[in-house]
């Protein structure tokens, strides 16, 4: 997740400290909306974590695959969110675990022609 997630102040700050690191008045950038300095880093830890040992974050990303998916509330999903240096992006990496043998041509073939996949 990018720093427009933490809105405005967020964004500001990861402007502000990749100015001044680059500038060299720093050598690490301040953090007060991050958990830790953001410029030229990530950091596994948006939001606060839970009794499950997942962020808020993760979960809320948890709930919603499976809202969007269709998935039972007990579907296993599992879910790591990292914030990133970047103004605005957010990304997604899926990692699919199959009881049977999947044909990967044909995966592939089933999500070019799936409606809404790029």
């Amino acid at each position: 997740q990018a720093a427009s997630g933490a809105g405005q102040p967020g964004m500001d700050e990861l402007v502000e400290g990749t100015r001044a690191v680059l500038a060299g008045e720093r050598d690490v950038a301040e953090n007060k909306i991050f958990a830790h300095p953001l410029p030229f880093n990530v950091i596994p830890h948006i939001d606060k974590f839970q009794e499950n040992g997942y962020t808020k974050e993760e979960m809320k990303v948890t709930w919603e695959t499976r809202k969007i998916c269709g998935l039972d509330d007990d579907f296993p999903v599992s879910c790591t969110a990292v914030r990133i240096p970047t103004s605005r992006a957010h990304s997604e990496s899926i990692v699919a675990l199959f009881e049977k043998s999947v044909d990967v041509a044909a995966a592939r073939k089933a999500l070019e022609e799936a409606p809404g996949v790029k």
